[in-house]
């Protein structure tokens, strides 16, 4: 298959961001488990690459002198950003009634924007008479009240994934970076089998 000319550098899905940094992740580890310097080189194995708008069928690319410090830096980070995301639910919520739930949603900056996600916007007058068991909120805010709630137990666990999301991501470009310095170029590497780094 010949080379074809694709223009400017196309971005990366988010598959193929996430596939990209996963082969660098598991390359990296394999090179730290025996060595104490800062690898150099990249080898690229099975890719399609396009490389300053152009695009090769699938092939191995070798890469010297990068700087890798960086990238280093990068997966390290993607690697605690996923330990973070792991984590499950918040335990601590489990109110069960709708007066109990909106006590804990009431009064922090996190249930305020959980409450207004899930559509609950009442009056202050309404708020205090709800929190006073005056009257009870209507069907539709209960379940406003408990969608918010259910907030609470995943808003640590959701604000991890987009962190790990966004490291992943700055380890991508950490890997664009170290090849644009070098080569200046931008390259973009799809449907990669395996990478190596190298001295």
């Amino acid at each position: 298959m010949a080379s074809k000319d694709t223009g400017p550098a196309t971005d990366y899905t988010d598959a193929e961001e996430a596939a990209l940094e996963a082969a660098a992740e598991r390359a990296w580890e394999e090179y730290q488990a025996g060595e104490e310097q800062m690898p150099e080189r990249m080898t690229v194995y099975g890719a399609r690459v396009e490389w300053a708008g152009v695009e090769t069928p699938r092939a191995a690319v070798r890469l010297d002198r990068l700087d890798l410090d960086r990238v280093g830096a990068a997966l390290s980070a993607v690697k605690q950003a996923n330990a973070r995301a792991a984590q499950g639910e918040a335990t601590s919520y489990t109110a069960t009634g709708w007066h109990s739930q909106l006590r804990a949603l009431t009064g922090t900056a996190r249930g305020s924007e959980l409450a207004d996600r899930a559509g609950l916007n009442p009056s202050g007058r309404t708020l205090r008479a709800w929190l006073a068991e005056d009257r009870p909120p209507n069907a539709a805010n209960q379940r406003a009240i408990a969608e918010a709630y259910s907030g609470l137990r995943t808003y640590g666990r959701d604000h991890a994934q987009a962190d790990a999301r966004d490291a992943r991501h700055d380890a991508v470009e950490a890997i664009n970076d170290a090849v644009r310095e070098r080569y200046g170029a931008d390259v973009r590497f799809r449907d990669v089998d395996r990478i190596e780094f190298h001295d």
